[in-house]
């Protein structure tokens, strides 16, 4: 009696020990795919992040470059000319030449590629600060001598000084390009010659 007693004890008790290990297993079978779908949430395609750098750089770029002839042709910079465009095209062809350069040099697709969404929005914040700055320093040049501040006795003397804001910018932006641009590309390329090799 007393044995009958402790065996329906000891089947009761391991019926609900059965039934809570299933619901934890399932709710762990539930919720590792949801930390995957996070996880692939906060990463984007590594051709998308180019393709917008591409946009944000040509469509930033574009209205400066025509801006710059605008002003040359109707003599707003008048004998400095030839310096201003020396100072301009710096601060932009390079980025412009790597993304161009890098763009057309890429032989592997790279869809399945993908990167942070934190980088990649970093990469589009720098790049559009950047661009926003330079049109910034072209737009106030003439407002030193407007003001009257003797340091800058041309607009020419502004744009020579802006270097010591603009090139600290560029250089953090061509890092991140270059990561982007580069990293990913020269790594396919070395393991699609080591696959040829073999």
């Amino acid at each position: 009696m007393i044995l009958s007693f402790y065996l329906k004890r000891w089947s009761s008790f391991s019926y609900v020990f059965f039934i809570m290990n299933t619901q934890h297993t399932d709710e762990a079978q539930d919720t590792e795919p949801s930390v995957i779908e996070r996880t692939d949430s906060e990463q984007v395609l590594l051709d998308k992040c180019r393709r917008n750098l591409a946009i944000i750089w040509f469509l930033g770029g574009a209205p400066l470059y025509i801006w710059l002839i605008l002003q040359s042709a109707f003599g707003f910079y008048g004998e400095n000319l030839k310096e201003v465009w020396l100072w301009f095209l710096p601060n932009i062809l390079p980025i412009l030449s790597l993304i161009i350069g890098s763009t057309l040099t890429s032989g592997h697709p790279q869809s399945s590629k993908k990167i942070s969404r934190f980088a990649a929005r970093l990469c589009c914040y720098l790049s559009a600060g950047y661009l926003l700055t330079l049109g910034l320093t072209m737009l106030l040049s003439p407002l030193p001598q407007i003001l009257g501040i003797k340091e800058f006795a041309s607009r020419l003397e502004f744009l020579k000084t802006s270097s010591l804001w603009l090139a600290p910018f560029q250089g953090l932006v061509s890092g991140t390009l270059g990561a982007v641009f580069i990293s990913k590309r020269s790594s396919i390329n070395n393991r699609s010659s080591d696959n040829n090799s073999a």
